[in-house]
């Protein structure tokens, strides 16, 4: 059983490899708005326009890091599926992982960021507009950071 299952480990390697592929394309699309946004921020100081700026380009960073949680899930995953033989120096200071317990409990801190800076931009985007939806993000972060907060403290 366990040879089989290593026979599979290359179907691993290649999804990390297009995982590591969509962060590339989100990456773009970050450094797309994040332009955006400073074309827009020179506009408005050059013709007084009343764009906001700021918020294509916190945007932009929201876009970053999920783009950085889709590079530590593929490094993670193809780290972990290749022996240690086949792994690159770099791989390995990138990324000491030699459980899957350690990459899910580094997605977790990377996926609390992304979700801190997006609640934070909904909150600037929509000002004093904000649905039910906007109020629920934070309270979604606190029981996430809690429940990182006991698993952390377990092991």
């Amino acid at each position: 059983m366990l040879k089989t299952l290593i026979k599979f480990r290359y179907l691993f390697v290649v999804a990390g490899i297009i995982t590591l592929l969509n962060a590339l394309v989100i990456l773009s699309i970050g450094v797309y708005k994040a332009v955006e946004g400073y074309i827009a921020a020179f506009e408005m100081v050059s013709h007084h326009t009343t764009e906001r700026p700021g918020i294509m380009i916190v945007e932009s960073l929201d876009l970053f890091l999920i783009s950085f949680v889709f590079m530590t899930f593929g490094l993670g995953i193809i780290n972990i599926t290749l022996n240690k033989t086949e792994k690159t120096n770099d791989l390995n200071e990138m990324l000491s992982l030699k459980q899957f317990r350690e990459l899910k409990l580094l997605l977790w801190e990377t996926i609390l960021i992304t979700l801190v800076v997006f609640c934070l931009t909904q909150i600037v985007k929509h000002e004093m507009n904000l649905t039910w939806i906007d109020m629920a993000i934070p309270g979604v972060v606190f029981i996430l950071s809690v429940s990182y907060w006991f698993v952390k403290k377990s092991h």
